[in-house]
């Protein structure tokens, strides 16, 4: 099973939290030191804030080093609630009594980062237990403090804790289930790449199987052997290497190999070569990255039948090894047919460079033939020629027309890599010496990577997530904060009217802003018109604050400014962002400055709320464009992560169907080629010819269920009769009824005692299929005298039952499925 995958969505939203918490730590431990000096005023001292500031400097060093270095997350929650604890307990001694109260001291800045910074670790409970713990020793200091009061500041805190711990669930989801797509995405990936590569080598090896093993046992069950001979037994014993080499990867034979070394050089007494298709389990080349085309083809046109003259004229032409494999067994098996089938005195063969590829042309002087009359299931041109070119990226093309020959015309690459126009196009293509499908097969190649587009993928699932944390963000604290301070505060404000009419304005800019965040729509027009409504309505709403209210709760506009600022312009260039901050804090400070409030005290809690606010808001900014480029690093990690899984399973998956399909064929033919190898049986013997038949039409069928056609039963029983019909039979397929869909072991369970039938008969062979939704009947009515085997009555598949009646000259043998 493959390894899981690794999150790395997820983890890289984590570092790039990481990241955040970093700058958010560093930058407050900062600000907070200039405000404490800024500000220093009775009861503060300077020894003792002195030293809080430098601890809570130094903890921000380490807390980085520390976080950067990825240690562990509970030890920074933990130490950051130890330093910021301690400040708290003792914050009435750190800060002027002016400031004690409301959430302007610095040590409030350090609670409400400490509270922030932990929930943007990979876990909430810390950050949970940090929120209260920190809260909790906030409210300790002020009850420490003589004659301070119990403000509602440690709500404030609690309140931003769980808002922002909110935030993080919803954007974690999100990656959580870019997580997913990219696990989904994977799989289905992994399964096609699997699918390919498995399909592309179990074809090769049906093409090895099918231009030697098929092929000799094909020419024995047609009686075209008097009788045992060297060139049988060589033969034979070839094809038994050919099945050997089914249990190794397959690697192109080097263009020196002899002809033996291939699948085969020859078929037995007279028949044409099969032809070696450059395929082995050791590989052999005099150069990795290829050689001369002709280096490929001088053994295969030496190993040609005999019976026919081959006139060749080749060129040099370097091609890389897996192309001079496939050129060199599909001419062997392009010369196979001309031998077999074809009946010419002559083949014409010019190969070498031209039009910007290389080509080969055979060209035979024999009567041709008809394409389009010839089965689908035959494979010899389909798979041996067309196919092998198309596997390495090239093309073939057969025309043929009755009385005029044929012409078959090999390139690579194919058309559009570079190869001549029209290499594509041409007659229909055949098998074993005939057509069946128009037109070259084209090649496929899997890629090694997930595809493009997936660090979009991720982008998206962190866009959605992250936009709608915002709008749920600003529209909870509007509500919860905003409104509440306009209600409790009413008797503060210069005017109430102004207030309310401040605070229904960013209401309405929320929802104009929400919607078009969600929808993605980032214009530069009403972005800046939403802005500058933001920004009337927060100078509208601090205007109507006096001086001396500005860093109380009453001046809720001043730091709701900035969030709504976010929402409208979180796509947008971020100088637009700050440009708003800038220009609403000068709001404030020319407030201040109106009422006679502009002391030294009053800049170091400005300076404290600014940064305390802006730090946050420009972070979000920062973050929303930092996900594209974490997203891009979870999608290299990903299609890293996931090339190594592909390949493992691709590897296993390849190894595990080598030893399925060695075993399988070594079980049913290995015995039979044995026999015919060391002379122990006689091609010539009616048991003999039989056994060959049956083991062909296996083969036969075998090939044909990697076909894709719209019918695989009735596509592979018609392969069963393949060696029937060559046998001279005459076979009449009658097919009643529609056939349902089955899987390939019942496919394969009923057409086996049709296929032993069909083995065994010497004239005439009628075959009769019945279908309907739950069943279905082959029927075979045949002359024969080869007794059935015995557990040939007795099917692999229980839903199978098998029913054989034997006469005098005939036999009737049916297979019956009921679902």
């Amino acid at each position: 099973m493959p390894a899981p995958v690794s999150r790395p969505a997820r983890a890289a939203f984590e570092r790039l939290l990481t990241r955040c918490a970093v700058g958010l730590r560093s930058g407050g431990a900062v600000a907070s030191g200039i405000a404490a000096f800024l500000g220093l005023a009775p009861p503060a001292s300077p020894g003792p804030v002195a030293v809080a500031v430098v601890v809570s400097t130094a903890w921000a060093g380490i807390y980085a080093v520390l976080a950067l270095r990825r240690q562990g997350s509970l030890v920074l929650v933990a130490g950051d609630v130890l330093v910021a604890g301690a400040l708290c307990l003792g914050h009435g001694w750190l800060v002027p009594s002016v400031v004690l109260p409301d959430t302007t001291s610095w040590v409030f800045l350090l609670a409400s980062t400490t509270v922030i910074v932990s929930q943007l670790g990979p876990r909430p409970v810390p950050g949970v237990a940090a929120t209260v713990v920190v809260s909790a020793a906030y409210v300790g200091g002020l009850a420490l403090h003589p004659g301070a009061d119990l403000p509602g500041v440690a709500v404030l805190l609690l309140v931003q804790g769980t808002l922002l711990g909110a935030l993080m669930v919803v954007v974690r989801r999100a990656a959580a289930a870019a997580d997913r797509v990219i696990e989904q995405r994977e799989a289905a990936e992994r399964g096609a790449a699997v699918c390919a590569a498995r399909r592309a080598e179990e074809r090769e090896h049906f093409r090895m199987l099918h231009d030697s093993v098929s092929a000799t046992l094909t020419v024995v069950a047609a009686g075209g052997i008097a009788g045992s001979s060297s060139t049988l037994r060589a033969q034979a014993g070839r094809d038994l290497d050919v099945i050997e080499r089914l249990q190794a990867p397959l690697v192109p034979v080097g263009p020196g190999s002899p002809p033996g070394a291939g699948e085969g050089s020859g078929t037995p007494d007279g028949e044409s070569p099969a032809g070696p298709t450059g395929w082995s389990g050791d590989g052999r080349s005099d150069r990795p990255d290829g050689d001369d085309l002709r280096r490929w083809l001088m053994p295969v046109v030496a190993a040609a039948d005999p019976a026919v003259a081959v006139e060749s004229a080749m060129s040099a032409a370097i091609v890389p090894v897996p192309v001079g494999a496939a050129f060199a067994g599909a001419v062997a098996e392009a010369l196979t047919n001309v031998a077999r089938h074809a009946r010419a005195s002559r083949v014409r063969l010019r190969a070498g460079p031209g039009d910007g590829g290389v080509s080969v042309e055979l060209a035979d002087d024999g009567p041709g033939f008809d394409p389009d009359g010839v089965p689908a299931h035959r494979r010899g041109v389909r798979e041996s020629l067309l196919g092998r070119m198309s596997s390495v990226g090239g093309a073939a093309v057969v025309t043929s027309v009755p009385g005029s020959g044929t012409r078959i015309v090999l390139r690579w690459p194919a058309a559009g890599d570079g190869a001549p126009p029209g290499a594509g196009a041409g007659g229909g293509t055949g098998g074993d010496g005939g057509g069946g499908e128009p037109g070259p097969v084209a090649g496929t190649r899997a890629a090694d990577g997930t595809g493009g587009g997936l660090g979009d993928v991720v982008a998206t699932w962190y866009g959605r997530g992250f936009d709608l944390a915002v709008v749920w963000l600003v529209g909870v604290w509007h509500v919860g904060n905003d409104l509440v301070a306009v209600v409790s505060r009413s008797s503060s404000y210069r005017s109430l009217t102004a207030e309310v009419v401040a605070w229904l304005t960013l209401a309405v800019v929320g929802v104009v802003g929400g919607v078009r965040l969600l929808r993605h729509r980032t214009d530069r027009t009403g972005a800046l018109l939403l802005a500058g409504a933001t920004l009337a309505a927060s100078a509208l709403g601090t205007a109507a604050v006096p001086g001396s209210a500005i860093f109380s709760g009453a001046d809720w506009a001043w730091g709701a400014a900035g969030w709504f600022g976010a929402l409208v312009l979180l796509r947008r260039p971020l100088a637009e962002l700050a440009a708003l901050i800038a220009a609403n804090s000068a709001v404030t400070l020319a407030v201040l400055a109106y009422d006679g409030a502009l002391d030294r005290i009053s800049l170091a809690r400005f300076a404290t709320v600014v940064y305390g606010t802006a730090a946050l808001q420009l972070t979000l900014a920062l973050t929303a464009r930092a996900l594209d480029a974490t997203a891009r690093r979870a999608a290299a990690v990903a299609e890293a992560e996931s090339a190594v899984r592909r390949r493992r399973q691709v590897a296993d998956e390849l190894h595990a169907g080598r030893q399925d399909r060695y075993r399988a064929v070594r079980r049913s033919v290995g015995p039979l080629l044995a026999g015919l190898a060391d002379g122990e049986l006689d091609a010539a013997d009616r048991r003999t010819r039989n056994r060959c038949a049956v083991e062909a039409s296996r083969l036969r069928r075998l090939f044909a269920e990697t076909d894709d056609v719209p019918d695989s039963l009735l596509h592979e029983l018609r392969a069963c009769t393949d060696i029937a019909d060559r046998r001279g039979v005459l076979v009449d397929l009658q097919v009643l009824g529609r056939l349902p869909s089955l899987d390939r072991p019942a496919r394969r369970a009923l057409t086996e005692a049709p296929l032993f039938a069909l083995a065994d008969a010497e004239r005439y062979a009628r075959v009769t299929v019945v279908g309907r939704s739950d069943e279905v009947a082959i029927s075979v009515l045949a002359d024969g005298s080869v007794p059935v085997p015995a557990e040939l009555a007795v099917s692999a598949d229980p839903a199978v039952i098998v029913t054989v009646q034997d006469g005098e000259d005939r036999r009737w043998v049916e297979a019956r499925w009921r679902g």
